[in-house]
């Protein structure tokens, strides 16, 4: 699959890219979770690369999930899980890697990626090193019925 762009999250404006399976993974674990029914080919159709920060958000809203800007600095503070957080990758230009932080207890967060075989343990400490500092807080939208993702 090819890859998507996503806005700079730093404060250096660097430009990060995250990989398309990335963006169809986060959004189809969170319509399993949320009992959503989801077709990839259709999400991948109506939003096609690049994948900005709106992309995602508009995807999201359009599958009847509220996403809100927060930082990682916030996890702790009644944050409902699962959040999105976008891990850094380590290589020759700025990458990142869409990652489903499940679990924060204060001493360590426990996440998800579309890589990993397992969950992600990652200390309180490491957090500002693992993740960049943007974290997407999301809320299901139960009031709405969703149909169908409408065009961008």
């Amino acid at each position: 699959m090819s890859s998507g762009i996503v806005e700079p999250v730093a404060e250096t404006g660097t430009v990060w890219s995250v990989p398309t399976e990335d963006f169809v993974w986060g959004l189809g674990t969170l319509c399993a979770l949320h009992h959503i029914p989801f077709d990839a080919e259709r999400v991948v159709g109506q939003y096609p690369p690049p994948y900005t920060i709106k992309t995602l958000m508009a995807a999201l809203d359009a599958l009847g999930i509220r996403a809100v800007k927060t930082s990682t600095s916030a996890l702790g503070t009644g944050i409902v899980f699962p959040c999105i957080a976008f891990q850094r990758v380590a290589g020759p230009r700025p990458a990142m890697r869409l990652s489903l932080i499940a679990k924060y207890d204060g001493a360590e967060a426990v996440a998800f990626n579309s890589l990993a075989d397992g969950a992600l343990v990652i200390p309180r400490a490491m957090i500002p090193e693992f993740f960049e500092p943007l974290l997407l807080h999301l809320r299901r939208e139960r009031s709405r019925t969703v149909q169908a993702l409408p065009a961008r």
